[in-house]
């Protein structure tokens, strides 16, 4: 198969999704696990990637891990932009349009 076309897929994940619970930290489980005794997902339980020891998945996210496995999809991790305000309105304005985190 000639490999022609890129296709990028972003996916956002807005209220009250868990990015620790979805993504969730193998390298640094104990931390993980002592900070959410009552929601932390089973070590076992965890999906594991290829070649990657610091994270695993969802036990329920098993399409995410095929295409992970596959080398079809990755994961970035702290996104950020520069001089947040705190404000979860203002950042979610400046991540859907683009805008400067200076700009009002």
């Amino acid at each position: 198969m000639k490999r022609r076309d890129f296709l990028l897929v972003l996916v956002q994940l807005s209220g009250g999704n868990d990015g620790l619970n979805t993504v969730i930290p193998i390298d640094n489980y104990s931390n993980y696990y002592n900070a959410r005794t009552n929601i932390a997902i089973p070590i076992l339980k965890t999906l594991s990637l290829t070649a990657n020891d610091h994270v695993g998945l969802h036990p329920s996210m098993t399409g995410m891990q095929s295409l992970y496995n596959a080398g079809k999809l990755t994961i970035v991790q702290s996104v950020g932009y520069p001089n947040p305000n705190f404000s979860h309105f203002r950042a979610n304005d400046i991540w859907m349009s683009g805008s400067d985190s200076d700009q009002l």
